[in-house]
């Protein structure tokens, strides 16, 4: 099963992650915000980024990886699937967010 997702609207990064985050509350998930390199981000200063090149982001979408919240062996194993069609049932206009293609170990 997939287990990231992959953002393309640095605009928006903030909704976005508040969308995902929510969805993933209600299954006892949580969502690690990204660089593809796999190092944190935080939504707030990608969007601050994005605003200071003119609303313009290079080319490079951010990964929100997906993890179970705690240590809880028999919790579900995480689907991003699942969890982004979750965050569109709840909000319909969520945007520029993906299943991750990506070949890595991981996804």
């Amino acid at each position: 099963m997939r287990t990231r997702l992959l953002v393309t609207r640095p605009d928006r990064f903030e909704a976005i992650i508040e969308a995902l985050r929510e969805a993933a509350d209600e299954l006892e998930w949580e969502v690690v915000p990204e660089s593809l390199g796999g190092r944190p981000v935080d939504p707030a200063e990608v969007e601050r980024e994005t605003r200071a090149r003119g609303g313009v982001h290079p080319v490079r979408p951010h990964v929100v990886r997906i993890v179970v919240r705690g240590v809880q062996p028999e919790a579900a194993h995480v689907d991003a699937a699942r969890l982004l069609r979750r965050a569109r049932s709840r909000h319909p206009d969520l945007t520029g967010v993906e299943l991750d293609r990506i070949a890595t170990p991981d996804a």
